[in-house]
Formats: structure tokens, sequence, C-alpha cells
């Protein structure tokens, strides 16, 4: 404990600083590069994912997902979505039998695909280097709105550091102010442990706020996560809009097979066009019967036109 103490009063010595502060910035992002290299080789891990919305539990599932080299897979019940060097592609597991149906296939954006399938789960991917729902930390920290307004030490030895940014995406016609502070622990490679953020929407008549804590930690020199929590509140009222907690499974992460992340391993054919949204299995049998009705009442109507005649 006095050690730590120590740390932090020589940390809060040297954040007076604006050169040294910009140092911290850049032991942040030194820190992003190395457990983001931890999680691109996590092989094979499983979780517990709870969403609650206003207290009511509205979602509790368990999912898989598999990382390596090759890429990533995310499965839940019989769906499995998966991002590899090639396209991303969705298939779900038929109710008859055991076979595959490809449900969505995607060259073009793959991991723009990947992400919106996915929606709000898209931090498991990431359980290290991201925020809420898909923002990862890096994308934040290196984009040129960011800017840090203040930071200070605390008794424990982490770092708050206080930043205004932008969210800028297409569905909101233009950027966003978001006011916010992370937490970061210096002896977890300065990984961030908390992320707090105000955000004011357009289509919502009140600031939401969401917070963010991790909890890590470090086994034989490897960071790794034990839990997420993510709390969604709205700031005229205080109250809590919803919530999602994240439990990482103990256990050792198993080697994931090569194949797995490719098409051909599920029996199915790799296509030779893979737009954003490519029909599935069954989806092709009502393309094709819908044809032949359409065929049908082509033929009906002109055998009409030629005994009227």
């Amino acid at each position: 404990m006095i050690f730590k103490c120590i740390i932090a009063l020589l940390l809060t010595f040297l954040l007076k600083n604006t050169a040294l502060s910009g140092e911290i910035i850049h032991q942040i992002r030194s820190g992003l590069l190395k457990v983001s290299e931890i999680e691109s080789n996590l092989g094979t891990y499983e979780c517990q994912f709870k969403k609650t919305s206003r207290g009511e539990l509205i979602r509790d599932k368990k999912i898989v997902i598999k990382r390596n080299g090759n890429g990533v897979i995310f499965s839940i019940d019989n769906k499995i979505f998966c991002l590899n060097s090639e396209m991303m592609f969705y298939i779900e597991k038929a109710k008859n039998n055991n076979d595959w149906i490809l449900r969505q296939a995607d060259r073009v954006k793959p991991e723009s695909t990947f992400r919106n399938n996915l929606a709000e789960m898209g931090f498991l991917v990431y359980p290290l280097t991201s925020t809420v729902g898909w923002e990862r930390l890096n994308e934040i920290i290196d984009d040129s709105s960011f800017t840090e307004t203040s930071n200070s030490v605390k008794q424990d030895g982490l770092i708050d550091l206080h930043f205004k940014s932008e969210i800028r995406k297409p569905i909101f016609n233009g950027p966003l102010n978001r006011i916010g502070v992370m937490t970061v622990s210096p002896e977890m490679d300065f990984s961030v442990v908390k992320w707090e953020e105000t955000v004011k929407y357009p289509a919502v008549s009140f600031p939401i706020k969401y917070v963010c804590t991790r909890q890590i930690e470090k086994l034989d020199g490897v960071i790794r996560c034990k839990s997420i929590q993510v709390s969604i509140f709205n700031m005229d009222s205080k109250n809590v809009e919803g919530t999602e907690s994240v439990q990482f499974i103990p256990g050792e992460n198993r080697p994931t097979d090569p194949g797995e992340f490719f098409l051909n391993y599920y029996g199915i054919p790799i296509p030779n066009d893979a737009p954003e949204d490519r029909a599935g299995k069954y989806g092709w049998w009502w393309i094709v019967g819908g044809t032949c009705l359409t065929m049908a009442i082509g033929f009906w109507y002109l055998a009409r036109v030629h005994n009227n005649r």
C-alpha cells in the first residue's frame, strides 16, 4: 500500500508537466497494442452475457468465441458469425437436421457487416480494448477530435484521464460531442479498467451516460479479463435505463481448428460472389418459387388475352 502511494505521488508530479502528460497517452497506446496482440491469440473462450432493460432481464446467453490468426468466430445458440481475411459469413444450423445454412456472406464490407450483426455484444470479441458496443479504444484515442482535458492520480495508483471527443456515424447526420473519463492501470500495461462517457443523441430527449467497468488480472505475465459490467443512465432522471454484464468462464483457452473459419468446413460451397446480403439456402427456394409464380401468372394472362381475341 505504501508503495502504491509513492507511485501515485510520483505520477501526480509528472502529470503536472504537459509533455509528460502526453507521454501517458503514448503509454496507453503502447498498452493497447500489447493487449490487442493477446486478444488475437486467445484461442477458444466462453462467457455468460446478461442484459437488462429497466430492471427486467431480457437476455441471458452463453457465448463461445474463437480467435486465431485466421479470424474470429462468434457462436450463440445455433448461429455462427465468422470474420476471416477474405469475407464475413453468417450460418445457422437447420432445425430438422444438422446441416448448416448460409444466411449471409459479404466480401465488400466484411468487418462492418460483422459488427452490425453482433450489435451491442461486439465488445465480447475485444474484451480488453473496446468500450461500449463495438467502439475500439485505439480508434477513439487516435481520432483527431480526441482531446485530454485533465488528469489525476488516485491513491491506489490508477490514473483518471478526462477527455472530450466526437462520435461520427452517418446515422447521426453530423458529429456528436462526448465527454468522459477513462481510468487506466499502470500495473496492467496502462489497460483501461473503467470507461465513462456522456452523450446527447438527436433522437433521445435526455443525455445518456455509459459506465463500463472491467475487472482484469495478470496471470503468468499475461493480462486476462475476468468480467465486464456496463450501466446506462438517464442523466435527467438519474435512473438506470439498462445494464450489460459479462462473466468470462474460467478454464484453459483451447486451440482452434483453422478450418472452422472457412465455409467449406461446414459443408457449404464458397460463393463466387458475396454481396452484403446473400440469400441463404431457403432464401433461394423463395426466389425460385417467386420467379416460377410470376412466370405462371404471365403465361395465364397471355393465354387469356389470346382466347379473348
